[in-house]
């Protein structure tokens, strides 16, 4: 029984813990590891003063008395931080458990390898709107660890955030790019950062599909709602991404290959035409094809496919099943269901720019392209 506490179960991951970077050759030997770590240490657990690793364990109740996030802040440390400080002021306890164990695959923090000095300065407004909060001393931000309020019982007891879902400006997108080559992890993190840098649309969660026998945890700079997942074999690849749409849900999922090249109003443009059509599915022509030269209505019962990186689908329907181009590269293709109707739009203009007023809203019709 959790009762008046709120536990993170110890992991490599967790500040207190040092945010140690562990690495193992399999899944054997991080079960040894955990194992081990738990045979020794089981029943322990301390009192910290904030949580900030992959998994937090609350009650109903904890939650409703505290609150939801406060995304204001920004920076996921920040935002975990203040939650726990405002649990604290309500008398509940915070634990690190080291009767369980969460191992992380991947950076939790939004971070490229890099940041720019854009990213640097939107950092550190988060700590300081964090430290405006809490009263905390801006120059308490460049020492070790997590600033924390010296005597949080001082304070001024801050409001509960409501908990439930606040309607988006715009539409949730699932952008699912998948990798048909075993990339490297460095070029994969820079292929994935141009991509998420390059759209102008603001409502994405990005979700990576990699195969790769070498690196199976590339240290992709990702967001807190993104994924990546990295599988090993074709097989594993292939359904993966069949699975998202069941996995994630959204208002649109848009496919993107990383091989492909795609102008910045890419997705607010598929995704567009897609919420102004009762089609199923919308399919991007490539960059220079007019309206007048995108396909034209196959015969009934002739099998249909659409080319994965240039589809989109509404969120609440399956779409097909996936299958590979018949080349050398594994180039995919997406075979819809014969019920389901599928538009078309023009692409971009052959410079890469989206077409201002251009034409939106697609052309309607049953089936796909023939093969």
């Amino acid at each position: 029984m959790l009762g008046n506490r709120s536990d993170s179960p110890a992991s490599a991951a967790e500040e207190q813990e040092g945010r140690e970077v562990l690495r193992f050759g399999n899944d054997l030997e991080l079960s040894a590891y955990v194992n081990h770590q738990l045979s020794r240490r089981r029943g322990e657990w301390r009192e910290a003063e904030v949580l900030s690793g992959p998994c937090l364990v609350v009650t109903r109740e904890t939650l409703q008395r505290t609150g939801g996030l406060d995304f204001s802040l920004r920076e996921r440390r920040f935002i975990i931080a203040d939650w726990c400080l405002r649990a604290r002021q309500l008398g509940i306890r915070l634990a690190l458990s080291a009767a369980s164990y969460v191992h992380v695959l991947q950076p939790l923090a939004a971070r490229a390898a890099h940041p720019d000095s854009e990213a640097l300065a939107a950092r550190a407004e988060a700590g300081r709107e964090y430290c405006a909060k809490w009263r905390i001393p801006d120059e308490r931000l460049y020492e070790p660890g997590l600033p924390v309020p010296e005597n949080l019982s001082a304070l001024e007891r801050q409001p509960a955030i409501p908990l439930g879902k606040t309607p988006a400006a715009l539409p949730l997108v699932t952008a699912v790019v998948y990798f048909e080559e075993k990339w490297p992890a460095e070029a994969s993190i820079q292929r994935q950062l141009l991509l998420q840098g390059l759209q102008s649309y603001g409502n994405i969660r990005w979700i990576s599909v990699r195969d790769s026998w070498t690196d199976t945890t590339p240290d992709f700079p990702v967001h807190e709602r993104d994924t990546v997942i990295t599988v090993q074999g074709e097989k594993p690849w292939l359904h993966a991404l069949e699975n998202i749409s069941a996995m994630y849900q959204s208002e649109v999922t848009v496919y993107m290959s990383a091989s492909v090249s795609y102008d910045s109003e890419y997705v607010a443009r598929i995704v567009k035409a897609l919420l102004h059509s009762p089609a199923a599915l919308i399919v991007s022509a490539a960059p220079g094809l007019a309206e007048s030269e995108l396909p034209g209505n196959p015969e009934r019962g002739t099998a249909v496919v659409l080319p994965l990186e240039r589809t989109a689908h509404r969120g609440d329907i399956l779409p097909g099943r996936i299958v590979k181009r018949e080349s050398s590269r594994r180039s995919l293709l997406l075979c819809p269901g014969p019920e389901l109707a599928v538009g078309y739009i023009a692409g971009a203009s052959v410079s890469g720019a989206g077409v201002p007023g251009g034409n939106d809203r697609p052309s309607e019709r049953k089936g796909g392209t023939q093969p």
